[in-house]
Protein backbone atom coordinates (compact mmCIF):
# COMPACT_ATOMS: atom_id res chain seq x y z
CA UNK A 1 0.00 0.00 0.00
CA UNK A 2 2.58 2.41 0.76
CA UNK A 3 4.69 1.71 -2.25
CA UNK A 4 1.74 3.04 -4.19
CA UNK A 5 1.01 5.90 -2.83
CA UNK A 6 4.39 6.73 -3.32
CA UNK A 7 4.10 5.70 -7.12
CA UNK A 8 1.08 7.71 -7.02
CA UNK A 9 3.00 10.81 -5.73
CA UNK A 10 5.89 10.52 -7.90
CA UNK A 11 3.58 10.40 -11.06
CA UNK A 12 1.49 13.43 -10.22
CA UNK A 13 4.62 15.21 -9.48
CA UNK A 14 5.45 14.84 -12.49
CA UNK A 15 2.56 15.56 -14.37
CA UNK A 16 2.16 18.94 -12.00
CA UNK A 17 5.49 20.02 -13.08
CA UNK A 18 4.84 19.52 -17.06
CA UNK A 19 1.37 21.38 -16.52
CA UNK A 20 3.56 24.18 -14.38
CA UNK A 21 5.82 24.36 -17.73
CA UNK A 22 3.25 24.43 -20.14
CA UNK A 23 1.64 27.48 -18.91
CA UNK A 24 4.91 29.60 -18.69
CA UNK A 25 5.68 28.37 -22.25
CA UNK A 26 5.57 31.55 -24.67
CA UNK A 27 2.82 31.55 -27.27
CA UNK A 28 3.36 31.88 -30.78
CA UNK A 29 1.34 34.47 -32.32
CA UNK A 30 0.70 33.61 -35.49
CA UNK A 31 -2.26 35.55 -38.00
CA UNK A 32 -4.20 32.92 -39.68
CA UNK A 33 -5.16 35.44 -42.39
CA UNK A 34 -1.25 36.26 -43.38
CA UNK A 35 -0.69 32.54 -43.86
CA UNK A 36 2.16 30.69 -42.86
CA UNK A 37 5.48 32.00 -41.62
CA UNK A 38 7.92 32.90 -44.34
CA UNK A 39 11.79 32.65 -44.09
CA UNK A 40 13.79 35.48 -45.38
CA UNK A 41 16.37 35.11 -47.52
CA UNK A 42 20.42 36.17 -45.96
CA UNK A 43 21.50 38.94 -47.79
CA UNK A 44 25.57 39.48 -48.86
CA UNK A 45 26.83 42.08 -46.03
CA UNK A 46 29.44 43.21 -48.38
CA UNK A 47 30.03 43.88 -52.17
CA UNK A 48 32.76 42.38 -54.71
CA UNK A 49 35.42 45.06 -55.05
CA UNK A 50 35.46 46.36 -58.10
CA UNK A 51 38.44 48.14 -59.44
CA UNK A 52 37.47 48.53 -62.70
CA UNK A 53 40.17 45.95 -63.91
CA UNK A 54 38.81 42.99 -65.80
Amino acid sequence: MLQEVRVARTGSQILFGFLLSVVFMPRERHDRRAGPPVAEAPTARHRPKTDGCR
